[in-house]
């Protein structure tokens, strides 16, 4: 297991869900 992917792929999880909470509350 790379766990420096694993941590990639987190980081990544991470701003897309920002992003997707962000745009929900601009909608808002």
């Amino acid at each position: 297991v790379d766990s420096d992917y694993d941590t990639l792929w987190n980081v990544c999880d991470f701003f897309l869900m920002l992003h997707y909470v962000e745009k929900n509350i601009s909608m808002a």
